[in-house]
């Protein structure tokens, strides 16, 4: 109902995402993560039938609907799926309209997603074409790359602990991970521990899957993204001036 307001408001421009959350996020917010996949499914498939005006039963595990459905049809209602890991591409290509790639990957990552995007696309006898892969890319932005370097491993070093699926999605090795964890310990870390930690990510790995650097390093980055199959970069300011970043891409990239 409300993206059905939505989509009236806006003149057919909302467009619904959708997610599982992770661990330890999911944990720590007091949510059962558990059969991801057919939650989503059961989600998606449900949210596809009312926004087609169908009268909805559905008696699922986690999804339970009993004869809903919407009043007018809504203008246009894409549903994108917000995926990292493979199953969750396969997915997203056999029954959504879109999926949202994350960011801090690479774009060698976005070429391995998109083959599991396009056989759950080829599923249903669909084209990876037929599917919108837009993407959120970290971007850390100064006239002096290493400052705009230095401001982004700060925060990949904390996504290495709190987001460890989508580094190993992005092939950090293991060791690397596993060193971040034991150094700094939990959440919120020690100053000193964070501190300790940075020194254990270099450049290389943050230009790996960071827009980090110049207003050039990073359009070039982005460059690359999209030649691995991003439809339309979502630049996400993770340290630097916005306005900076504004000015960098108002042109094009």
């Amino acid at each position: 109902m409300a993206f059905a307001t939505l989509d009236e408001l806006s003149n057919g421009r909302s467009m619904l995402g959708i997610g599982v959350l992770w661990e330890p996020m999911a944990t720590m917010m007091g949510i059962v993560r558990k059969n991801v996949l057919k939650a989503m499914r059961e989600h998606v498939e449900a949210l596809h039938a009312l926004f087609d005006m169908k009268t909805v039963n559905v008696d699922g595990e986690f999804v339970n609907l009993r004869n809903v459905h919407l009043l007018s049809k809504p203008i246009s209602i894409p549903i994108y799926i917000g995926a990292t890991g493979f199953h969750m591409m396969r997915l997203a290509g056999e029954i959504a309209d879109g999926v949202l790639l994350n960011y801090l990957v690479s774009p060698t990552y976005n070429k391995q997603a998109l083959e599991f995007v396009a056989k759950g696309a080829d599923k249903v006898g669909r084209k990876l074409t037929d599917i919108d892969t837009p993407q959120l890319v970290a971007c850390s932005i100064d006239e002096d790359a290493d400052k705009a370097l230095d401001a982004a491993r700060r925060v990949v070093t904390e996504y290495l602990f709190l987001e460890p699926h989508i580094m190993k999605a992005s092939g950090i090795k293991s060791d690397v991970l596993e060193t971040i964890h034991k150094t700094l310990g939990s959440w919120p870390p020690r100053p000193d521990k964070l501190q300790e930690a940075l020194t254990l990510v270099d450049d290389e790995l943050v230009r790996s899957i960071c827009a980090a650097g110049t207003a050039e390093d990073c359009k070039q980055k982005v460059r690359e993204y999209v030649a691995a199959g991003c439809t339309c970069p979502l630049i996400c300011p993770i340290s630097g001036s916005v306005e900076k970043m504004i000015d960098a891409f108002s042109t094009g990239y």
